[in-house]
């Protein structure tokens, strides 16, 4: 994980790190997006899924079709 350098937020990937410098203005966000992803993935089982059919025009959900999905979860990307 790479800091910030002003506020001392986490990210995965240069580039999003570069990015995020560049507006930073030193306050560390207390409603932080990212760590509630973090709780999510961590809590897969926890939160209330919320299931969207896949569409059988788009090529990777198609893929997954086949596969015999047929709903995937917005928020934590699972198939079901």
């Amino acid at each position: 994980m790479i800091k910030c350098d002003k506020c001392g937020r986490e990210f995965n990937r240069i580039s999003n790190k570069e990015m995020h410098e560049k507006f930073c203005k030193g306050v560390k966000n207390t409603d932080n997006k990212d760590k509630d992803k973090k709780d999510i993935k961590d809590n897969k089982d926890n939160h209330i899924h919320e299931f969207i059919l896949l569409n059988p025009r788009y090529p990777s959900q198609r893929k997954a079709i086949e596969n015999g999905f047929n709903l995937v979860c917005k928020s934590c990307k699972e198939l079901e």
